[in-house]
């Protein structure tokens, strides 16, 4: 596979709503991380009573945006501030939003809001800035729980487990969404099954970057051979131009054995030869660094190795 025809990278997230504990830290951590103002929120959890007396508990569940793959948001705004990016996270830019309010109707989870400070639209986009730079999103840093996950996957169709409880409604997530993985609920599975899902996500990258890695080294391939063969023959080059500018010298020091044409000539060669023997001396000393060099390259090769198969 060539490198261009790897898929890009796409962000996914993994709400286990069976976990939350309705704490709301990750709502806390949230308005702290993006400076979020009082009276709305990008990320709240809804809490509902469920059971009949005595078997009564109380449910709760984490909503924000749903990062939608076709995002009837970027569809309504008028000036393209709400935008999808590569990476599959449903960005906004506020410079150049107008406040109209379409994204907001145009949501079906009810998860944009206009902030009362500078009258923009808002909502929540995985803490973007902080994944850009190698860090999780706010809320999953706080989750005491880990209901909420973050993972990188590889393939743009590739989403979050869903969990269902009746094997009628695997056939109808399935009849909705046949790119889905769907397993039933059990005990004790949705833990597991998250992390095996995150796993699975992190070994898909690492075979991503390998199969870039592998695609520029048959890029440079061709280069390299080219040198290879320039040092193996280097030795027989330089007796062939030391003999040329030798014969050359002493025919230039004998003024009669040729015309002046054929002096400008040997002469024309000699100076010619001298060019090349300086080019292969350059090389001789390129066939240490290129030693060196692989020495180097196979140290951080293995080096990375290692450090991948303690993330693994």
């Amino acid at each position: 596979m060539a490198v261009s025809d790897l898929p890009s990278p796409r962000w996914i997230k993994v709400l286990d709503q069976s976990k939350c504990i309705g704490c709301h830290a990750c709502t806390t951590a949230c308005k702290s991380e993006n400076e979020v103002p009082v009276g709305v929120t990008r990320t709240y959890v809804k809490s509902v009573d469920v059971g009949v007396f005595p078997q009564v508990r109380r449910a709760f569940q984490v909503t924000r945006c749903n990062q939608c793959e076709d995002a009837p948001c970027v569809a309504a705004c008028p000036t393209r501030a709400m935008f999808r990016r590569e990476d599959g996270i449903v960005d906004f830019d506020k410079s150049i939003c107008i406040g109209c309010k379409a994204c907001m109707a145009a949501c079906p989870y009810d998860a944009i809001f206009i902030n009362p400070e500078d009258h923009s639209a808002e909502k929540c986009n995985l803490c973007a800035h902080r994944l850009d730079v190698g860090l999780e999103p706010a809320c999953v840093t706080v989750c005491p729980t880990e209901a909420i996950l973050v993972g990188v996957s590889a393939s743009p169709r590739t989403a979050a487990i869903y969990f269902v409880e009746e094997e009628k409604d695997i056939l109808s997530l399935h009849a909705r969404h046949p790119h889905l993985a769907i397993v039933p609920r059990q005990d004790g599975w949705a833990g597991t099954l998250i992390l095996v899902s995150i796993e699975a996500l992190r070994r898909v990258e690492a075979v991503r970057r390998a199969e870039r890695a592998e695609g520029l080294a048959l890029a440079l391939q061709a280069d390299a051979t080219l040198g290879r063969y320039m040092l193996d023959v280097r030795p027989s080059v330089n007796n062939a131009l030391t003999s040329v500018m030798g014969n050359a010298d002493l025919l230039l020091l004998e003024p009669g054995q040729a015309s002046g044409e054929s002096r400008e000539q040997i002469q024309t060669i000699h100076t010619m030869a001298l060019r090349l023997n300086e080019i292969m001396q350059r090389f001789s000393s390129l066939a240490a660094e290129m030693r060196a060099g692989e020495k180097e390259s196979q140290a951080e090769t293995e080096g990375a190795s290692h450090r991948l198969a303690a993330r693994l």
